[in-house]
């Protein structure tokens, strides 16, 4: 992010914040299914109002043994260039942070 300010607080430490770029919601509803590819390194928000297992690689496939969010948890990921999150379970909604 070219000429970001960091932002403090009224005691001048660092604001732990990251600011929204893009979401995709990958329903995996039925079946293991990825998202898009990003293609930048970065930090992902990932949350669910239902149950959902993800996977995270070139070509993941969610299971039900892979990682598992809770209902209305939201978990930040780092995700490499080209990486994809499977999702399965419900809809995931994926959101990329800088």
């Amino acid at each position: 992010m070219t000429g970001a300010t960091q932002l403090v607080d009224d005691n001048g430490k660092p604001i732990q914040a990251l600011r929204i770029n893009s979401t995709q919601a990958v329903d995996g509803t039925s079946a293991t299914t990825q998202s898009t590819a990003f293609t930048t390194v970065g930090i992902i928000r990932v949350v669910s109002n239902v149950d959902i297992n993800i996977a995270q690689g070139s070509s993941p496939s969610a299971t039900t043994s892979t990682c598992f969010i809770p209902a209305g948890s939201i978990e930040y990921f780092r995700v490499n260039e080209n990486d994809k999150i499977a999702v399965l379970g419900g809809i995931g909604n994926i959101t990329l942070m800088e």
